[in-house]
């Protein structure tokens, strides 16, 4: 018989269950390697290759339980066992049937010598006679309990474990823990292989202007080498949820915006442009907690019972202190938003693109009359960053919604500039522009359009 045709003996049902769930995740993944919906397949090949590894795993832990088979070994010592009792209980024999004739013989000689002892009393005959005498020779009968309770127990452990622990032939277990550690083997292969995908086909669609879903705050220099975006995008038509969906988007992964338009996104804002406004960059409103818990509790797990006597504590509390440091950066896990309604901009237009420049805030610039002041600064302030081949650490987000039209060689070159200094500029409307300002364009988009979220 082929040798791996025994596998379902050697698993059972938890095994060949591991055994079909990682084999349908490595299936799904060259399967749909090119399919449209391979972002959905990757996470569900994922699913399998868990489910599989979880498996897997127990199905190694029941196949090292098993046991090698000793019933030929058994029933050999039991057999030298019972040869042994025999030839002890004819020694003992002997050596009764020796003592016994010995008793007789003093018993006669001191009867011969004291003649008249044994006329005067007749019971001498028997009293001499020792006891064990009187009752003849007494022989055990087979198989019969002798009444020893650890010998009991011990026949109670063996059948509890004979019902627990599984016992083959030697070269069959040797077999089932090759085939389990295999199995294990594969299955964390294939985990391994559905993990990493999920992971670059995210990260394929992290800078896509549209596709990404579920952002997290990890948007940095890195990712944007590994993973290009463009970095101008004319968008035909969108509505404003659609844009408030994008700025979301943006900040939630980790980057910054400066928005020109009519009206805010966010109502909130368009009602009392005073009233504070924040943008989450987590799903939770404040992770730091959190995060300053999970660290705590995952250093001290490791750590060992007399941690404060190890030398390597001080270094693991210097890395907990920097994590806690870095967890109360306020800036990273919230974007302020700063609101400038016509007639009440205060401040310069040249601190709020700084401000931009460093992520420290959204910028909302409602002010449609001045939109060529402010493409003609923004030109400026480009282009002054540029002369000294400075590059905004994290992409800033410009989206124009100004109706008004942008003269052709400013467009251009603020469209150049924005390429050169990680800014990405979102032409918003039907304008209509010549073909040389539309060949700068990396990325057209139709149509744009949001859920009716209130925000």
């Amino acid at each position: 018989m082929i040798p791996w045709l025994k596998i379902p003996y050697y698993f059972g049902v938890v095994g060949c269950l591991s055994i079909v769930a990682w084999f349908v995740g490595f299936y799904m993944i060259p399967r749909h390697w090119r399919s449209v919906d391979r972002t959905l397949r990757y996470w569900q090949a994922l699913g399998f290759a868990v489910v599989g590894l979880l498996l897997a795993s127990w199905n190694y832990d029941i196949v090292a339980r098993i046991r090698i088979e000793q019933k030929a070994d058994l029933e050999a010592a039991e057999q030298r066992m019972e040869r042994l009792e025999a030839e002890e209980a004819a020694q003992e024999k002997a050596e009764a049937d020796g003592a016994s004739t010995g008793t007789v013989a003093v018993a006669e000689a001191e009867a011969d010598a004291e003649p008249d002892a044994e006329a005067t009393d007749p019971a001498a005959d028997t009293n001499n006679i020792p006891a064990y005498r009187r009752q003849g020779i007494v022989e055990r009968e087979g198989g019969k309990a002798v009444g020893d309770r650890t010998l009991e127990k011990a026949a109670e452990v063996e059948d509890h474990e004979k019902s627990v622990f599984r016992e083959m032939p030697e070269i069959d277990v040797s077999r089932a823990n090759r085939y389990a550690r295999q199995n294990n083997n594969l299955a964390w292969m294939t985990y391994l292989l559905a993990m990493a995908l999920v992971i670059v086909d995210y990260l394929s669609r992290f800078n896509r202007t549209l596709g990404c879903y579920y952002p997290l705050s990890i948007a940095d220099r890195s990712t944007d080498e590994n993973y290009p975006k463009t970095l101008s995008v004319r968008l035909k038509h969108a509505d404003i949820e659609g844009l408030r969906d994008y700025l979301e988007r943006v900040v939630r992964k980790g980057e910054g915006f400066v928005y020109f338009g009519p009206d805010s996104p966010w109502r909130a804002v368009n009602e009392d442009a005073s009233k504070s406004t924040v943008l989450k960059r987590t799903p939770v409103e404040d992770p730091r907690f959190w995060l300053v818990l999970a660290v705590l509790i995952g250093t001290v797990a490791v750590l060992p019972l007399n941690w404060l006597r190890t030398p390597g504590v001080y270094l693991k509390a210097f890395v907990i202190a920097w994590v806690v440091y870095i967890c109360l950066l306020r800036s990273r896990w919230r974007l302020p938003l700063l609101a400038y309604p016509p007639g009440e901009l205060k401040m310069s237009r040249q601190f709020l693109l700084e401000t931009s420049w460093f992520d420290r805030y959204g910028i909302i610039v409602l002010e449609p009359d001045s939109a060529s002041d402010w493409i003609e600064r923004l030109r400026n302030f480009l282009a002054a960053r540029m002369r000294v081949l400075a590059r905004a650490r994290r992409t800033i987000h410009i989206v124009w919604n100004y109706d008004s039209p942008i003269p052709d060689e400013t467009l251009q070159d603020v469209l150049f500039l924005c390429g050169e200094t990680n800014y990405k500029f979102v032409l918003v409307g039907d304008h209509r522009i010549s073909d040389a300002a539309e060949e700068r364009f990396e990325e057209t988009i139709e149509r744009m359009e949001g859920e009716d979220v209130e925000s």
